[in-house]
């Protein structure tokens, strides 16, 4: 048998010790035990203390310490604990102890929720098997049933049914893409227990279906001609819209380049300003369900001259600046949703295709243009919130100042399509 993983420490001397990156500190402390399942039922014991972001360092400290110094056991009322055990650990149980761990540490609440969803998915498809259970073969069978898994299985009636009833109806199916995500986030977590060592192999790599086109070739930039279709119409030319965002979306997106959801969770006071240069602060802070896409997507992004002219900051003056600036509600945990099923229907009536020219296309539009203005790769990223190439501005440089990336912003000219 495999020695056992305890989650968040590390074995010195064959001490446990807490190991533990935490509201971006490093906590380190002695569990004064040897035993594995001990060092497993302490973490455990503190998981309720560490997975509140509020508690301080001083006070996470004492706990360790006053557990520590009496010796204490699990307790009845803490949370329970199965025995980690690769050969008879369920796939509920190894999902338990993955989910705590990657919500303390990696998950956002969309990203759990879809997580789970996943995992549902999984256990009414192979049942909660053991993890060594789980073979290629029995893997193969799962991506078959997958191919043909209802669409929206559990709403309406849908979700009275059974999953065999369904498939006998033959109900539509989901699609590729969302075979291939949901089988990775599958693999995911078979990694994690490959890394965990419950496992030493993981039977889902290389296993999700090809994508059938590249990424690149899934989103197109706008060309000149559909934006003058997208900021010709009575919106933009004479200001008629039922909603405030329907009009500054857009524009923020072409002069941004910012992801929908970026647009709208900004608050008033994410518009700032540094030596005479405004900006806007993307950042995924201030709000629980607020979320950036990685860490190089928190970024300055200067705000463009012809933003200014339109009245951009006067809007950003008359509103609360503790508050969303759109004012958008949260559907599924998206402020974006309803923005993102108006722009849908919005340039679908202006003949625009469905599926390759989204508002995501504003991103690849932005970056077209200003490498045509012979802006520095260097400075795209920046602006993009891509993570830098290379050694001089990946591991060594900092953020490029507001100001000098601002320069290059200011290289947009939409005045002949706009």
């Amino acid at each position: 048998m495999r020695k056992l993983s305890v989650p968040y420490t590390i074995n010195r001397r064959g001490v446990y010790y807490l190991n533990l990156r935490w509201n971006n500190q490093f906590i380190r402390q002695s569990l004064a035990t040897k035993d594995p399942m001990e060092a497993f039922q302490k973490v455990s014991q503190l998981a309720p203390i560490f997975s509140n972001p509020q508690t301080c360092e001083q006070t996470l400290r004492q706990q360790v310490s006053e557990m520590v110094g009496s010796g204490t056991r699990l307790k009845g009322n803490a949370l329970k604990l199965v025995q980690p055990d690769e050969s008879s650990l369920l796939l509920s149980q190894g999902f338990s102890l993955y989910k705590r761990e990657q919500i303390l540490e990696n998950w956002g609440v969309r990203t759990a929720a879809q997580n789970e969803a996943s995992f549902k998915q999984l256990i009414e498809v192979i049942g909660d098997i053991p993890i060594a259970a789980v073979t290629k073969s029995v893997v193969r069978d799962y991506k078959q049933t997958l191919l043909s898994y209802p669409a929206n299985r559990y709403k309406g009636k849908r979700r009275e049914k059974t999953l065999e009833k369904l498939l006998e109806e033959g109900c539509v199916s989901i699609s590729l893409e969302t075979v291939r995500n949901i089988m990775g986030r599958v693999s995911s977590f078979f990694n994690w227990l490959v890394k965990q060592g419950y496992r030493e192999d993981n039977p889902f790599s290389g296993v999700a279906p090809r994508r059938a086109h590249s990424a690149r070739s899934e989103r197109s930039p706008f060309n000149d001609d559909d934006l003058k279709l997208l900021f010709g119409t009575a919106i933009y030319k004479d200001k008629i819209y039922a909603h405030d965002w329907q009009y500054w979306l857009p524009l923020l997106g072409l002069y941004t380049g910012a992801r929908l959801e970026e647009l709208c969770q900004l608050k008033g006071q994410d518009f700032k300003v540094v030596d005479g240069c405004h900006y806007i602060d993307i950042h995924g802070e201030g709000d629980t369900q607020n979320r950036v896409k990685t860490p190089s997507s928190i970024r300055k992004i200067p705000v463009h001259s012809e933003l200014i002219n339109l009245g951009l900051l006067d809007v950003v003056n008359k509103r609360s600046r503790e508050c969303f600036l759109f004012n958008l509600k949260r559907i599924n945990t998206n402020l974006g949703h309803l923005p993102s099923k108006w722009f849908s229907g919005y340039k679908a009536s202006l003949g625009l295709p469905k599926g390759t020219k989204v508002f995501h296309s504003f991103r690849h539009t932005l970056r077209d243009k200003l490498t045509l203005s012979g802006v520095p790769n260097e400075h795209i990223r920046e602006l993009l919130g891509h993570e830098q190439i290379g050694e001089t501005f990946g591991r060594y440089g900092s953020s490029i100042p507001v100001n000098v990336l601002a320069e290059s912003l200011e290289k947009l000219d939409f005045s002949l399509v706009i």
